[in-house]
């Protein structure tokens, strides 16, 4: 029997809302958890709709984990991993980034992604450490099994069902022992993997290898390794290991007016290594070629890369009132004059604050900005926050008279999905600010591009849930380096962690009770959280405690136990029971025991009633570009309502150039 998966879908009826958000009464324009998607592709937008995708009723739990195996294969390519360093690992180490935002990773991260998905449709997993590899394996049947979605294999047994990694470890080592010849002699192992025209690894090696489907001449369907590399690895007896990871992210998106996502097939040479991988191999492969060999199995009719680039772009028209239909604050502002947005009085200041959110990782960006600045004791500035707003700092002052401005911002939001800009405008009516455009450009996986094959596809563009509802997170490293600058940490996020030690990559029990505690606030009212950590607790009487309050600390409500024995694990939990209209509140994990107690990460997400989202339906426009023969065509559609569904025709080998979404 299958056991329930720790984290539950947050569901919750339509609400409509129009709400102020600011000391001026107004009316949101924006709509959430969009997305887009081709009848190419599976809908892999959030870890729950990948399970609906690959999962069928009726599977066994040796099928449902070999469908969770495929859907690492598909959209995940073996190669340096990408860095967010939110996490002890340094690496993205979440099943929905691996699959939407980049399409890639090393084999830690693929054992995550098989860890994450089987525990979320209920099974138990683990890591293992082999020589130069590592691997993650489920639970089902009263025993373990290996899956290995990095280089695309599992073993099947000649006597039926699947091996784990100590059943591998033992043939190889026994085969090892009867023929010592070969031990510590890769050379050796290559030369029997290639004698008899490549079989011979076949006829004369361990039974369960040769047993082994994946296997083309002896080598992993990507070809870069081989029968030989599986002999030298899995001679050890292996380490268990929680390649932990993170839950909650998703691939949805939003629009309000003047903003456009567009998803580009290629890449621009931008990548979330660039500042420490200037050349990265994989910008320029495309499959079938090389070690993208195995893509058309996997994907059949793909002939896209492994990076592609793009550009999330908001230039509201700030005469029309656009900037109030999608700004945090937007206060003591008016609109028109010598000045397309000035402050309403010459007293007080007019403040606007503008988030930026993607669903696809920041690389950088740039505010392109039109003032007027009248005299010297007039005022118009740009501040910039990636905590969530907690802090802000100024990137530019206009200068006096007329100026037209492109403000950097530099690597403040490299690997940040969210960010907001304070634009604040104090003086005469005759200062202001004419044109502001903010643009960022952005990291997908072109797999889940919503590409065309030849002849009839079926588009669907569609709301994944409430429209009405947005999420805020809370990620960041824990680390006791000051200088740290690469994402968010405890610090610039206002986690304060009390009678624990502080070391970089990890918090540590040291005795008594420790506590982490983490702030958390939304714009709006919420409707529910979902949150978790990859922890350790060897002992059995060590635990991590977590717990939930609303009204700052004066009250706890339980809100989850992560329990000893165990080198590690990761769990995720939701909380829905939360008190009318609250914004505010704090998570706090509680260590106790008698062991080793750590936590290496942890993630909230806050859902919440989004004061910004528009009470009624604004239609936008999808627009797909691609070439036919190297002739660039385009179909562009106005999207009605929720849930869309409308055809693209193409002709003979469409190469897709990219797809656009904008509420103009």
């Amino acid at each position: 029997m299958r056991r329930p998966g720790p984290l539950c879908v947050l569901t919750c009826s339509i609400l409509m809302l129009g709400a102020a958000a600011s000391a001026q009464s107004r009316t949101g324009g924006r709509i959430n958890n969009l997305k887009g998607l081709s009848d190419k592709i599976d809908d892999v937008t959030t870890a729950e709709n990948i399970l609906k995708a690959f999962i069928k009723p009726g599977m066994t739990d040796e099928q449902r984990s070999i469908a969770l195996w495929k859907a690492g294969v598909k959209y995940r390519h073996q190669t340096a991993p990408p860095n967010e360093y939110l996490s002890a690992d340094w690496e993205a180490h979440d099943p929905v980034k691996l699959f939407n935002v980049y399409g890639y990773c090393m084999c830690c991260c693929a054992s995550s992604i098989v860890e994450a998905l089987n525990r979320l449709d209920g099974r138990e997993t683990r890591g293992r450490i082999l020589n130069g590899h590592s691997v993650p394996e489920v639970e089902y049947g009263g025993a373990w099994h290996l899956f290995d979605c990095s280089l695309l294999n599992y073993f099947p047994k000649p006597e039926g069902g699947l091996a784990s990694v100590d059943e591998i470890s033992a043939s190889i080592q026994n085969w090892l022992a009867a023929h010592p010849e070969m031990q510590g002699k890769p050379d050796k192992l290559f030369e029997l993997m290639k004698s008899d025209g490549w079989m011979g690894w076949k006829e004369r090696g361990p039974a369960l290898l040769a047993n082994n489907p994946f296997y083309k001449f002896g080598y992993w369907p990507a070809r870069t390794h081989g029968w030989d590399a599986t002999m030298s690895e899995y001679n050890t007896k292996a380490g268990v290991y929680e390649y932990g990871y993170q839950l909650g992210h998703r691939a949805l998106f939003s629009l309000r007016p003047g903003e456009s996502i567009v998803r580009e097939a290629g890449n621009r040479g931008l990548h979330v290594n660039r500042a420490q991988m200037a050349s990265f191999d994989d910008l320029s492969k495309h499959a079938p070629a090389g070690d993208l060999a195995y893509v058309p199995d996997a994907m059949p009719g793909f002939t896209g890369g492994v990076v592609a680039n793009g550009t999330h772009r908001y230039a509201p028209n700030l005469g029309a009132g656009e900037l109030a239909l999608g700004a945090l604050t937007y206060d003591g502002l008016a609109t028109g004059g010598p000045a397309a947005l000035h402050a309403a009085a010459s007293a007080k200041p007019g403040v606007a604050v503008i988030e930026m959110n993607s669903p696809y990782v920041y690389l950088g960006g740039r505010v392109r900005i039109s003032a007027i600045r009248r005299s010297a004791s007039d005022r118009i500035t740009l501040s910039l926050s990636t905590n969530n707003g907690r802090s802000f700092r100024q990137i530019w002052s206009a200068a006096q008279g007329s100026s037209d401005a492109r403000v950097d911002l530099g690597v403040a939001v490299v690997r940040r999905y969210a960010y907001q800009l304070k634009l604040e405008v104090a003086g005469s009516p005759g200062s202001g600010v004419n044109t502001i455009a903010i643009e960022s450009d952005i990291q997908h996986a072109p797999r889940t591009l919503p590409w065309l094959g030849k002849g009839s596809n079926t588009i669907t563009i569609a709301a994944d849930s409430n429209p009405h509802i947005a999420t805020r997170t809370v990620a960041c490293r824990i680390t006791a380096d000051p200088q740290f600058d690469k994402n968010e940490t405890l610090g610039s996020m206002g986690a304060a962690p009390d009678n624990l030690d502080l070391r970089d990559e990890a918090l540590w029990w040291k005795g008594g009770s420790g506590t982490l505690t983490v702030p958390f606030e939304t714009p709006g009212d919420m409707v529910g959280l979902r949150y978790g950590a990859q922890i350790r607790a060897r002992g059995v009487k060590d635990l991590v405690a977590l717990s939930l309050s609303f009204d700052g600390g004066k009250s706890w409500r339980d809100a989850g136990r992560i329990a000893g024995p165990t080198p590690g694990t990761t769990r995720y939990f939701q909380f829905t029971a939360l008190p009318p209209g609250v914004r505010k509140g704090l998570l706090r994990f509680t260590l106790t025991g008698d062991n080793t107690v750590g936590i290496f990460n942890f993630r909230l997400d806050a859902d919440y009633k989004d004061t910004l989202a528009s009470a009624a339906f604004r239609p936008f426009t999808v627009t797909h570009r691609w070439r036919e023969n190297g002739e660039l065509k385009s179909k562009s559609v106005q999207i009605p309502h929720l849930p869309y569904e409308y055809n693209i025709v193409a002709g003979t080998n469409p190469e897709m150039d990219s797809v656009t979404y904008e509420m103009k």
